[in-house]
């Protein structure tokens, strides 16, 4: 008697278990504006080519990965380049590899030799703080709500719509191929684009 009052006891309380929360993602399509050479992701010339990587609601720079399609060294300058937001407000970037506290020193041009390629992420400085000595630095991504230590990725899609939806962000980039500097400015149109919800798999239960 006291098995099955054990058994329903369980069914019970299992029933009464809240569904497994579901995490919304979000993914953020650009379109390349500018310059009008690109297509799709990929901007191409005789010396290059720059394929863009999607954005997410978490994504803390601009991914890119350039490939040396000529036959001359190719520099991205990054103390020379530059992050455009969503307002239009100019910010510094920072690469990986780069210490957060090294966030204002200078940084040394990153070499792409012929026929290699190079995946990078470009990083807006203004988006690294310092939050306590308990805490350290804190990274915010590119889109988010709140302020200093509140800064959060946003997960609700009406929220992340309404801020960025068919709005626009830039990199510019400081390119020098062989001795000659090619500055370019990448303006990206964006767009929300919800995932399905995944939600995790429940354990098997153990009774019939």
């Amino acid at each position: 008697m006291k098995h099955w009052l054990g058994l329903a006891l369980i069914g019970i309380l299992v029933g009464c278990l809240p569904a497994l929360p579901i995490r919304t993602r979000m993914d953020i399509i650009p379109t390349i504006l500018e310059p009008d050479t690109c297509s799709d992701l990929v901007c191409r010339n005789e010396d290059y080519q720059i394929t863009f990587l999607p954005l997410t609601n978490g994504s803390k720079g601009i991914e890119f990965v350039i490939q040396n399609t000529g036959k001359n060294p190719i520099l991205i300058l990054w103390d020379e380049s530059a992050y455009i937001d969503l307002n239009g407000q100019s910010s510094r970037i920072i690469h990986h590899g780069v210490r957060f506290s090294e966030r204002d020193a200078p940084q040394a041009p990153s070499t792409i030799a012929p026929g290699t390629s190079f995946r990078e992420e470009a990083i807006p400085a203004a988006n690294v703080n310092y939050i306590s000595a308990n805490t350290g630095w804190q990274l915010r991504p590119l889109f988010y709500s709140g302020t200093g230590i509140y800064s959060l990725p946003i997960e609700n899609p009406q929220t992340m719509t309404k801020l960025v939806q068919g709005k626009k962000i830039g990199l510019y980039l400081m390119i020098k191929v062989g001795e000659e500097k090619q500055p370019q400015k990448f303006t990206l149109q964006l767009e929300v684009k919800e995932r399905p919800a995944l939600r995790p798999a429940a354990s098997p239960s153990p009774y019939p």
